[in-house]
C-alpha cells in the first residue's frame, strides 16, 4: 500500500557478519527468504529475537549486537523482508510474518521457547507484541516504541495521521500477552513521545518494568549501557522465571 512508502525505510546494504556470529536464512509462511544473524547464548541461557526499526538492517546495528552478547545474552537478528538480503518488500501483515517465521526457526532449531524474548526497537517494538500474542515466549522487551502508529502521525502531521489507521496498533494487542513485559523509553525522545511510552507501559499486564533512559533520544537509546544493563537483567530474571530455575 502506498502508506508503506512512509513507513519503511529499508537498507540493501549488509556487510559479512562480525566474528563470531553465525549467518542464518530463514523462510517465511508466504515463501519469504530472510537474512539473519545469530549468536549463540552461553549455557542455554536467554535468546533475544531482535526485531529491529524502520530504518536500516541488522549491519546498522553491529555495535549493539556485540554488547548484547558481552552481557550474557543470545541473539538473533533478521531482517524484515525488503531489507539487507532478505526477499520481498515490507508491509505490516509481512512484517509480522517474519517475526514469526524467526521465533519458530528458533524452536526448530532446538531453542526452548520459554528462553525466547522478542525484544524490539521502535517499529520493532510493536513487532515483538505482535508475535507474542501468537507465540508464547519468555518475556517481551519494547524499546522507544509507540502506541499506535497514528499517535506518532498525529504529533508530526496534524489531522493527516489519521490516515495511518489502526496500524502497528499495539495499544491494542499488548494486554493479550502473557509473557512479563519492559518497556524502556527515553525522556528527550523527539520522534515518539515519552508519553506514549508510558501509556503502551500502562496497557501492559501486571507483570511489567517500566524503565526511563534518562537524556536519551530516539535514535540513541539503545547506545546507552544502563539500558543495555537492564535489558539484560530483565531478560535473565524473567527467563529464570519462566524455567523455573
Amino acid at each position: 500500500m502506498w502508506i508503506d512508502h512512509f513507513v519503511f525505510f529499508p537498507d540493501r546494504r549488509v556487510g559479512p557478519p562480525p566474528a563470531g556470529v553465525e549467518e542464518r536464512w530463514l523462510v517465511t509462511e508466504d515463501g519469504r527468504r530472510l537474512h539473519a544473524w545469530y549468536l549463540p547464548p552461553p549455557d542455554g541461557g536467554p535468546v533475544l529475537l531482535w526485531s529491529h526499526g524502520n530504518a536500516g538492517n541488522i549491519d546498522s546495528r553491529r555495535s549493539v549486537l556485540a554488547a548484547l552478547a558481552a552481557r550474557g545474552l543470545g541473539v538473533l537478528a533478521y531482517d524484515y523482508r525488503g531489507y539487507g538480503r532478505s526477499e520481498g518488500a515490507p508491509s505490516e501483515p509481512g512484517v509480522y510474518l517474519d517475526a514469526s517465521a524467526a521465533f519458530d526457526d528458533l524452536v526448530t532449531r532446538g531453542t526452548d521457547p520459554a528462553t525466547i524474548v522478542c525484544f524490539g526497537e521502535s517499529l520493532g517494538g510493536a513487532v515483538s507484541i505482535e508475535v507474542a500474542t501468537r507465540r508464547r515466549c519468555g518475556a517481551v522487551i519494547a524499546v522507544s516504541t509507540f502506541t499506535r502508529l497514528a499517535d506518532v502521525a498525529r504529533r508530526h502531521y496534524g489531522p493527516l495521521g489519521s490516515l495511518a489507521g489502526d496500524r502497528f496498533d499495539s495499544l491494542a494487542r499488548l494486554p493479550r500477552v502473557s509473557a512479563p513485559v519492559l518497556v524502556a523509553h527515553g525522556d528527550q525522545d523527539e520522534i515518539v513521545p515519552f508519553e506514549l511510552g508510558e501509556r503502551l507501559f500502562a496497557a501492559a499486564p501486571a507483570l511489567k518494568r517500566f524503565f526511563r533512559i534518562a537524556g536519551a533520544d530516539h535514535n540513541d537509546a539503545l547506545g546507552r549501557m544502563a539500558l543495555l544493563d537492564v535489558i539484560a537483567e530483565f531478560a535473565r530474571e524473567t527467563v529464570a522465571g519462566r524455567r523455573g530455575g
